[in-house]
């Protein structure tokens, strides 16, 4: 049985749940690509989060240095300063993660090795300061990354529990 996979990033700008999209918008990836199995796990992960979610209030992020990422370091990316309160959203996402025992792709990118960015793309402008308010939940079948069309399953608020994550 085909399963998907699952991202967890603060889209910058605007992205809709139910919005398909295959070109990823400027973002910050909190947690990579991580497998859920079923709807199940789905509505149980999405619950999970919400209430994750809800014990941080909104933080303040700031961009730092620029810097080459990739296999070639040839990826050009705006990196964002680690605070601790950023470590410790991902590293309570982390936790979460492997708790469930749900299977991370990259896991070589979490915990101490978390870089937060931006990938640049051209003609997009990188604000120096954002304000991390909400985390979408992504998901795509699994197959290339760069040419699978992408779906927004739920967009979920620091500091509120979403309503919509427990329908």
């Amino acid at each position: 049985m085909p399963h998907d996979e699952y991202i967890l990033a603060y889209v910058i700008g605007s992205l809709p749940e139910e919005k398909n999209f295959i070109a990823w918008p400027l973002h910050i990836t909190l947690m990579p690509w991580f497998i859920l199995d079923n709807q199940k796990s789905e509505t149980e992960a999405a619950i999970l989060l919400a209430e994750l979610f809800a014990k941080y209030e909104p933080m303040q992020l700031k961009t730092s240095s620029q810097a080459l990422f990739g296999p070639r370091n040839t990826v050009p990316v705006q990196e964002i300063n680690t605070s601790p309160e950023l470590q410790r959203l991902h590293n309570d996402v982390l936790k979460l993660l492997q708790d469930k025992q749900w299977d991370i792709a990259a896991k070589h990118y979490t915990g101490a090795t978390f870089r937060p960015h931006i990938t640049l793309k051209k003609g997009k402008q990188v604000p120096h300061t954002l304000t991390l308010d909400k985390i979408h939940l992504v998901k795509a079948p699994i197959a290339d990354p760069r040419t699978r069309v992408k779906k927004v399953m739920r967009v979920l608020p620091l500091g509120g529990f979403h309503a919509k994550a427990t329908a």
